[in-house]
């Protein structure tokens, strides 16, 4: 993940402290550049306590389709928008439990199974759930950035998601 200018990590933290919702429903397509990647289009987030837009702030989902059912690729992400540049605010990936899913040369060690990035940080996840359990990801997701949503964020494959 690359460096973040401090600007961008101070908003960060107060983007994350703020209670949001995802008022969109969100739509699946596949990804123009990556036949076996699927996104969500890019959806506005809301601050709950007055219902405003949080400006330059989005959430999309990715879904990568694996031959292997043990093995899987997917994420959240909250984006802030600034200067045309897109930065990731937080994002929680999840990958099977023994796929490497994040090497970091700087301090020389690698990740298996699912982890969050926050600013430059990743922190390696130890949950119980797995490839299968999308909407239980999706809740934890939800639960760490605060967000609140009236829709489904929903498995690309199964569109009867997890109303939070």
């Amino acid at each position: 993940m690359r460096q973040l200018p401090d600007s961008i990590i101070e908003k960060s933290v107060e983007i994350l402290k703020i209670e949001k919702e995802i008022k969109a429903e969100l739509k699946w397509s596949r990804d123009s550049q990556h036949a076996s990647y699927l996104t969500t289009q890019f959806v506005a987030v809301f601050e709950s306590e007055n219902q405003t837009t949080l400006r330059n702030v989005t959430f999309q989902a990715t879904y990568h389709e694996k031959k292997i059912a043990e093995d899987c690729k997917y994420a959240f992400t909250l984006f802030y928008n600034e200067a045309k540049v897109r930065y990731p605010v937080f994002q929680l990936e999840v990958y099977g439990k023994h796929q490497q899913s994040h090497k970091c040369r700087r301090y020389n060690e690698s990740f298996y199974g699912s982890h969050v990035h926050f600013s430059d940080t990743q922190i390696e996840l130890e949950f119980p759930y797995g490839c299968q359990n999308f909407d239980e990801w999706v809740i934890i997701f939800c639960k760490i950035a605060k967000i609140k949503t009236d829709k489904s964020i929903f498995h690309p494959h199964k569109p009867k998601g997890v109303l939070l």
